[in-house]
């Protein structure tokens, strides 16, 4: 049976993506290492059931710890709740992580997360909320730029009364997504029931 290029390229790299997921651990609090335990005990215990993600990466409790800790950091600066999510969904859909675009829906609708809001970013719509319309774009612009963005798009954040102290702020939220993001894109975490049936 012959098989056009393209199509053997795709299952090359279905098969390596079977192969790369079946090499990581989805981890359970009996079979954690130890330094992990009591994280994925929170994330249970706040969630109701330990997500994929956090299963897989309990395989390095400095990993998991480093997570928790940044999502905490991020927790704490001065951008509102709906202003965190806003950036964080922004980078995971220009980083195409759909597990982590699936969760966050998840989680958001459990907080009665603005639905207009959710949509639009599910669906790559503006945003009625000018401001939150330039922090998306921003976040947008310092993901696919690598964080070289110019003068001009500085102004237009501050313009929309975003802080220097806010600009540096975005860059703990970058950094919390790109662990997430990259972890699930390297170890191909597989979707939880629970984000598939919202």
């Amino acid at each position: 049976m012959h098989l056009p290029g393209s199509h053997f390229t795709l299952i090359q790299k279905f098969m390596g993506l079977i192969k790369i997921m079946s090499s990581f651990k989805i981890h359970t609090i009996e079979t954690v290492p130890e330094g992990s335990k009591e994280i994925l005990k929170s994330y249970r215990n706040g969630a109701g059931f330990i997500p994929n993600m956090h299963a897989i990466m309990a395989e390095s409790p400095v990993l998991l710890k480093a997570y928790k800790e940044m999502g905490k950091s991020f927790n704490e600066t001065s951008f509102t709740p709906v202003e965190r999510e806003v950036i964080e969904m922004t980078i995971n859909q220009i980083n195409g992580c759909t597990y982590c675009v699936a969760a966050h829906s998840y989680f958001d609708r459990l907080s009665n997360f603005p639905e207009d809001i959710l949509a639009a970013l599910l669906e790559e719509k503006p945003l009625d909320d000018s401001k939150l319309q330039t922090l998306r774009l921003f976040t947008k612009s310092v993901i696919e730029k690598k964080g070289w963005i110019n003068s001009e798009e500085i102004d237009t954040f501050k313009a929309a009364g975003y802080t220097n102290e806010q600009l540096l702020e975005l860059i703990v939220g970058v950094a919390h997504k790109i662990i997430s993001n990259y972890v699930n894109h390297i170890t191909g975490t597989p979707t939880d029931i629970q984000f598939e049936i919202e």
